[in-house]
């Protein structure tokens, strides 16, 4: 089985059913799952251990503003190798 990761670098959460929320794709279903959204002086704005749960552009049902926010992502594939991956994501609004 291949094993893919993907994750988008921007999304729009403007509420036109457009783009609006951010999750990494995967072509598999994660034995382990860990994603942390971070802004830039480093203060959790998102947490998950829920694969499918997607992040809005809110903290705390707070719109967040435009900008660069980092991600941390920690899985265990299928297979069983641990992945950790991190990059950043835009808001544009």
């Amino acid at each position: 089985t291949i094993e893919n990761i993907t994750v988008p670098n921007a999304f729009t959460p403007n509420d036109d059913l457009k783009n609006d929320f951010f999750k990494p794709a995967l072509s598999f279903t994660p034995a382990e799952y860990q994603l942390i959204i971070t802004d830039r002086r480093n203060s959790v704005v998102f947490a998950s251990k829920e694969y499918m749960t997607e992040w809005d552009g809110k903290k705390n049902g707070t719109l967040l503003p435009e900008g660069v926010y980092l991600w941390f992502l920690k899985l265990k594939t299928p297979s069983g190798k641990q992945i950790t991956k991190t990059g950043t994501v835009t808001i544009i609004r």
